[in-house]
């Protein structure tokens, strides 16, 4: 299983790019025909994307 998983999904114009961790939603971005348009990161506390063993 890879650390970070990327899904895309798109309508038409609009284009909507996910970045999980370990299945967690950790950032979003917004395109409208190619260009981005916004972002935004999601985390539940520092350090989400450090592994700890």
């Amino acid at each position: 299983m890879a650390l970070f998983r990327k899904e895309t999904h798109e309508e038409g114009i609009y284009k909507e790019v996910y970045v999980y961790f370990l299945g967690a939603l950790i950032y979003k971005m917004w395109f409208v025909r190619g260009v981005k348009t916004g972002s935004k990161v999601f985390h539940t506390g520092e350090g989400l994307t450090q592994r700890r063993k």
